[in-house]
């Protein structure tokens, strides 16, 4: 048996332990069939397990559907075998590429201080299955930015009208100060005129 026939034999063993998840759009965790608390380890083991199946050149089919299938292979590793992009990925479901990738739906029952990690909880945690949507839709996140714009322009308008007040009160006392000196001056040189006139006499 040659080589190339050793390994699609090899591969169809594999793919018959490994099949492709039913689920038009699967996530990482059900291409690899690995749960989230997989080690590091189990995650290269089962990637390179799963390239024995799904590569072109091992299986010999290279059809448009076996090659987005090793294409998501690769992808699932990426995520799964980088830690930041695993808890992105874990807590917004960023990086993965389909429609029905993992959302994650708190519930308000769990107490935090229970556990390092949301997902530790077993009953908790509700796998990667959930259709909770985990954006704001396009309306509803306008409508916020529009609010807080209105908010902030509210408080410029009354830190504005609050300065406007300070600068009239400091005018005011300003003037009330010039007026106050002008009238002294004018007493004083009425005194001195009076004093003056009466010296010349």
């Amino acid at each position: 048996m040659s080589r190339i026939s050793v390994s699609r034999y090899y591969a169809t063993t594999l793919g018959s332990i490994y099949k492709w998840p039913p689920k038009s759009f699967p996530t990482p965790f059900e291409i690899f069939k690995l749960p989230i608390t997989a080690t590091e380890e189990e995650i290269k083991r089962r990637y390179y397990e799963l390239v024995k199946i799904y590569h072109p050149d091992r299986s010999g089919d290279d059809s448009p559907e076996a090659l987005e299938k090793f294409r998501k292979v690769v992808k699932a590793y990426e995520i799964l075998s980088n830690k930041n992009q695993k808890e992105m990925y874990l807590r917004y479901g960023f990086g993965w590429d389909t429609t029905n990738s993992f959302k994650y739906k708190p519930r308000a029952s769990y107490n935090y201080t229970n556990s390092n990690n949301w997902y530790d909880n077993e009953e908790f945690y509700k796998g990667p299955f959930s259709t909770t949507e985990r954006y704001m839709s396009n309306p509803y996140f306008a409508a916020l930015v529009i609010t807080l714009a209105i908010f902030g322009a509210g408080i410029q308008a009354l830190r504005l009208d609050s300065s406007i007040n300070l600068i009239k009160t400091a005018e005011q006392r300003h003037n009330a100060l010039a007026a106050h000196n002008l009238a002294k001056a004018r007493h004083n040189r009425r005194i001195y005129g009076k004093r003056r006139k009466a010296e010349l006499k």
